[in-house]
């Protein structure tokens, strides 16, 4: 497929409790499910992460990942949280978000908090990205962060047609319209970690794969010094 092209995704004309938009955050967390993003983001992020941690999640959205799947989360046997959330999105707080997890409504690529966080967390929101954002993205974040774990979507032909073939799970016209936008956008190979700035001299530790299903996955660790 040829290079990247980002477009408009309609859900980003949407007002927030509109019924198309609505429906759109329910497709995705059943497509979420679906590919195994949210398990891969937890079983990856409890791996590496330490008591303690602060954890940063650019484009919550609806809060899903957070209340559902972060909860009860832990790094040891306490059973409960025993580091700190902050969700960043244009959307208002979640009313189901746990309180002791914070929000901020905001802009992700105008956030200037990104020094009160170690850990990012990302689902795709960074395929929305211009290259130049992405770069943009990627200094405000990489002097502050020991790790991130990027969920996105993969490019190519195939991924291309298994988003044509979404409209038989019942998707909603956002949700068709935006899959295929999603993959267009997507990425390849290492384009995402070179576009953040995640480079080995630096001392990035990257790993990236994608899956069958069309998911884009990025897994970076900073190598720390003795």
């Amino acid at each position: 497929m040829q290079a990247r092209v980002v477009e408009p995704e309609l859900l980003d004309g949407l007002p927030e409790g509109h019924p198309d938009a609505c429906r759109n955050r329910a497709d995705l967390r059943r497509l979420n499910n679906l590919m195994g993003n949210y398990r891969w983001l937890r079983r990856s992020l409890l791996r590496i992460l330490r008591p303690g941690e602060s954890v940063v999640e650019p484009g919550a959205g609806d809060g899903h990942f957070a209340t559902r799947h972060l909860r009860s989360a832990s790094t040891g046997d306490a059973g409960a949280p025993d580091f700190a959330y902050t969700g960043i999105d244009l959307w208002s707080r979640p009313e189901t978000l746990p309180p002791a997890f914070s929000w901020e409504q905001a802009d992700v690529l105008r956030y200037p908090l990104w020094s009160r966080h170690n850990v990012v967390v990302v689902n795709l929101l960074l395929h929305q990205f211009t290259d130049t954002e992405l770069r943009r993205f990627g200094e405000a974040m990489r002097p502050h962060a020991r790790i991130l774990l990027a969920n996105e979507t993969a490019r190519g032909p195939l991924r291309l047609w298994l988003a044509r073939a979404a409209f038989l799970l019942g998707l909603n016209h956002v949700s068709r319209h935006d899959a295929l936008v999603s993959v267009r956008a997507g990425f390849r190979g290492g384009e995402l970690p070179a576009l953040l700035g995640l480079e080995p001299a630096d001392g990035w530790e990257v790993s990236v794969h994608t899956t069958a299903l069309g998911a884009y996955r990025l897994a970076a660790k900073r190598r720390e010094t003795p």
